[in-house]
C-alpha cells in the first residue's frame, strides 16, 4: 500500500505504474495506493488488481468534491484467487458517508473499467472475482 502520485491527479503517473508493474512481478497478489487526495484510476496487470488512489476518507480542504470522496475496499484472498469490492465515500460537514445511486454508479463504473471480465452480480451488489 503505497504513499504516491501527483496530488488531485485522478489518472495515474508512469512511476506508479513502473513501481506497481515491479512489485507484481516480484509477487504482490494486489497493490492499493493512496496520496493524490482524490480517487485514481485502476488497472489490471497480469491478473492483479492495481487501485492507484483511495482518494480521501476525511479531509479538511473542501476546495472541491472530489477531495471530499474516497474508496473503501474489501475483500479476501482465496485458494482460487481474489475477491474484492469497493464503497465509494463522500464527506459531508467533515462526516464520511457511503455514497448511494447515480454518484456510486459513476465512480464505481470508472474504478471497474479493468476489472469488467471479473464483475459479478451479488446481493450485496458488484464484486470483482479474479481466479488464478
Amino acid at each position: 500500500m503505497p504513499h504516491w502520485g501527483e496530488e488531485y491527479h485522478k489518472i495515474h503517473t508512469q512511476n506508479q505504474q513502473d513501481a506497481a508493474h515491479l512489485w507484481i512481478d516480484a509477487g504482490a497478489d494486489m497493490v492499493i495506493g493512496s496520496h493524490p487526495h482524490v480517487i485514481e484510476d485502476a488497472e489490471l496487470y497480469q491478473g492483479v488488481p492495481i487501485i492507484y488512489s483511495l482518494g480521501n476518507f476525511l479531509f479538511d480542504q473542501v476546495f472541491s468534491q472530489s477531495v471530499q470522496q474516497g474508496l473503501l475496499v474489501a475483500g479476501k484472498f482465496t485458494p482460487d484467487g481474489l475477491e474484492f469490492f469497493a464503497l465509494p465515500t463522500q464527506s459531508i460537514d467533515f462526516a464520511p458517508r457511503l455514497m448511494k445511486g447515480d454518484s456510486k454508479k459513476q465512480i464505481l463504473d470508472l474504478l471497474y473499467i479493468p476489472f469488467k471480465d471479473y464483475i459479478q452480480d451479488t446481493p450485496a451488489g458488484k464484486m470483482v472475482i479474479i481466479k488464478k
